[in-house]
């Protein structure tokens, strides 16, 4: 079983997490002041999540056991619910935290990928569509998306970098879905400074968005957290590394797009936002 690596240690003790929801294709558990999130093992991990070695109609039941319990008890390679036993095999930890650092030129190639990228996917998938690239309001956007939009636009605009974060931190909670858009694109904006080696930009921004985060729900909050940890995706991760040694951009782009419903194109929209910011200044 596959998880982040601070995960490890609650999956190898016998005690119970309690239950905090129950999706189709995720179970958030409480662990410690944490949030893990289990899920099938096709679903790349995150920085809260674990891989349950099930098949899909395995982990619908697990879901549906696990609906009915009060807690998941782990350990042993095991996982209980309401008298139920799955088998999903010992903790393998995954390292979250980012360790990569691009190069000037990693970053123009990323660039130039993600533009065409999020200017075909984004009327198709909704969420903050090409925003990074399009600040100005569009026929069609949703009011969420207009005020992210203008939150892009001011921090665009802004010469002060206390003011940019301030318009940054403006974002949190905006749009619809378990992680509103203004989170996910919050992601993507300290995933950029961050691996570009922005110390100072991505602590002035991680330090409003640590205050702020009582904005949104907690699911989405602890994401946020994570990121001000500098810890990030698989899929993002996975990106990052192939623009740093200049392989083929298509399909991480594409993988990063498929995470959720527009979980995938927000941060996107964010990262490229972000190395904008940082090629303007």
């Amino acid at each position: 079983m596959r998880c982040a690596a601070w995960a490890a240690r609650y999956l190898e003790e016998a005690r119970p997490l309690p239950v905090h929801s129950v999706y189709r294709r995720t179970v958030n558990l409480y662990a410690g002041s944490r949030i893990l999130a289990l899920h099938p093992q096709e679903i790349l991990l995150t920085p809260l999540s674990a891989a349950l070695p099930l098949s899909e109609e395995a982990f619908a039941q697990f879901s549906a056991q696990v609906s009915q319990a009060r807690a998941v008890i782990p350990g042993g390679g095991c996982l209980r619910a309401g008298g139920a036993v799955w088998q999903v095999g010992p903790p393998q930890p995954w390292e979250a935290r980012l360790q990569i650092h691009l190069t000037f030129p990693a970053r123009r190639r990323l660039l130039g990928a993600l533009r065409p990228a999020l200017q075909k996917a984004g009327p198709k998938t909704g969420g903050l569509s090409d925003a990074a690239f399009c600040l100005t309001p569009q026929p069609g956007d949703s009011l969420p998306t207009k005020a992210l939009r203008e939150c892009l636009r001011a921090m665009w605009a802004s010469p002060s970098p206390a003011a940019r974060a301030a318009s940054a931190c403006g974002m949190i909670g905006l749009g619809g879905g378990l992680t509103p858009s203004g989170d996910d694109c919050l992601v993507g904006m300290l995933l950029a400074f961050a691996a570009a080696g922005q110390d100072e930009r991505f602590a002035r921004l991680a330090a409003g968005v640590e205050k702020a985060a009582v904005r949104t729900n907690d699911i989405s909050r602890a994401y946020l957290l994570c990121a001000c940890r500098r810890e990030f995706g698989e899929a993002l991760h996975r990106l990052l590394q192939a623009a740093q040694e200049a392989q083929p951009l298509r399909e991480p782009i594409a993988a990063a797009l498929r995470v959720g419903h527009s979980s995938g194109l927000d941060p996107l929209n964010g990262l490229a936002f972000g190395l904008r910011l940082l090629e303007k200044e």
